[in-house]
């Protein structure tokens, strides 16, 4: 007999899926084989075998699923399990509530009141920031906000919701270093209770720092010794020297009593000024013009630098520069953690600002565009050299008047000068060859308020002069004959 040999059909196993799962903007998952399907037919969810479907099959999100495959022999493989997710949802837009700044809190807040599950979304504020948990933000005053929610887990993002923080309309007071060392700073020194019931102490405290210390009750004495002048720098004195003390007299004042460092002389003011309980010291400090009631102002674009660097960009910072710079614990040029410490004139500038641009009380409008062509300093005069025309006597035009006595001098000129306009000004003097001699002024200037300021002339200089005084784009100078 014939032997007949049976065997057993090929074992058919089941094929590899892979599932594309629903998105925040797909409804359906997809199904897809990434194993062979050549000669093979395939049945979902037990329907009938046929062909691949190009693409695989589109599925319902939520739903659990099944593949198997069927050879030419028509044996069929197990079935292999395809899950699809339930379509992530998206967000609603969140509600926000925003907490505007005021005139002692320089910026905002903006909270999230809905939606709030933080365990399955989170929060990002302002287009491209990181997301966090936290329903929380603050943003500065003035500044517009973009607020998003996320699914976390699939990504899915919200419309945003936006708006803007107002800019509080403060009223802001500060006085001049002149003021302090009138009669009418003199009472406001002395009130009972007032700027100096407390000590104040300007510089570095510490070893190695350099201070000046201003008692309770120096009123008298301060006012005696405002206002200051010459040039910015550091103190010189180690230690602590009181202002009541002949350390203080020997090296911070000049022969007619006033002191001899205008950034101390500033900073003092400035220092008095905070001390008058207005919005002075959370005004921010940033670039652009500062806008009050009064005018608009530039600050020293090196200094906003330093202190939005350092997190530190308000009035209250900058008062910690003058300090650290005048006491030693920062030097000019300095680079800590990639922030450049200011020169000394450009912190006296910025110091010299806010003493002038809140002068006798205005209201504080924010930032933006300068009103008028400010300078931040003195032009580029690489030579030195002003070689006027025609050099009159006193120049009076219909923005600026210059008035100098005594003319003849001897010893001391003191020039008067009034304006229309406000601005950054700048009062050199040259020789008669045209080499700048001194920028015996620089500084900001309020339209209607008159600026006096003495110039101590030094001896191997005694000449006849020629200043020029500049305010904004206006220009005035003159000639100071010297009393032989």
């Amino acid at each position: 007999s014939n032997a007949v040999n049976i065997s057993n059909p090929p074992v058919v196993t089941p094929p590899t899926l892979a599932v594309t799962q629903p998105t925040c903007t797909v409804a359906n998952g997809q199904i897809t084989v990434t194993s062979s399907t050549a000669n093979l037919l395939f049945s979902l969810n037990g329907g009938a075998y046929a062909a691949y479907p190009v693409g695989g099959w589109s599925v319902l999100a939520g739903s659990n699923n099944t593949v198997s495959q069927q050879n030419v022999s028509g044996c069929n493989s197990p079935s292999a399990p395809a899950n699809v997710n339930a379509q992530p949802a998206t967000p609603d837009m969140p509600t926000v509530i925003a907490t505007q700044p005021t005139c002692t809190v320089s910026t905002g807040q903006v909270c999230v009141t809905a939606p709030l599950d933080g365990n399955g979304i989170d929060y990002e504020y302002s287009n491209g920031g990181a997301y966090q948990d936290g329903l929380c933000f603050t943003v500065a005053s003035g500044g517009s906000y973009s607020v998003t929610v996320r699914n976390k887990n699939g990504n899915c993002i919200s419309t945003p919701t936006t708006g803007t923080l107002n800019t509080p309309i403060c009223t802001v007071c500060s006085y001049t270093q002149g003021f302090w060392g009138n009669k009418n700073g003199l009472a406001l020194l002395n009130t009972s209770g007032g700027v100096l019931s407390t000590s104040m102490t300007i510089g570095t405290v510490g070893i190695g720092g350099k201070s000046v210390l201003i008692p309770a009750g120096s009123g008298s004495r301060v006012n005696r010794v405002m206002p200051g002048g010459s040039t910015a720098g550091p103190l010189t004195v180690n230690g602590s020297c009181n202002i009541n003390s002949l350390c203080f007299s020997t090296n911070y004042l000049t022969s007619q009593g006033k002191i001899n460092n205008v950034l101390l002389s500033q900073t003092i003011a400035l220092m008095l000024n905070v001390r008058l309980g207005t919005a002075l010291n959370n005004i921010p400090i940033q670039s652009g013009c500062l806008l009050t009631s009064g005018g608009s102002y530039q600050i020293d674009p090196s200094v906003v630098s330093y202190l939005e660097c350092n997190g530190t960009a308000t009035v209250s910072g900058l008062l910690a520069l003058a300090n650290g710079a005048l006491g030693g614990s920062l030097i000019p040029g300095q680079n800590i953690g990639g922030c450049i410490v200011p020169s000394y004139s450009a912190i006296n500038s910025a110091v010299d600002l806010f003493n002038n641009a809140f002068d006798e009380c205005k209201n504080y409008n924010g930032y933006g565009i300068c009103s008028t062509a400010l300078r931040t300093g003195s032009s580029d005069e690489s030579a030195h050299i002003f070689r006027p025309s025609v050099v009159p006597k006193e120049e009076v035009s219909s923005n600026l008047k210059v008035t100098t006595f005594p003319n003849p001098y001897s010893d001391i000129v003191t020039f008067s000068i009034e304006s229309n306009i406000s601005g950054r000004a700048v009062l050199e003097v040259y020789n008669l060859a045209g080499q700048k001699l001194k920028t015996v002024f620089e500084g900001n200037m309020i339209a209607g308020k008159g600026q006096t300021i003495r110039y101590n002339v030094p001896e191997f200089t005694k000449s006849t002069l020629v200043y020029r005084f500049r305010l904004g784009e206006k220009t005035a100078s003159g000639i100071v004959i010297h009393a032989k």
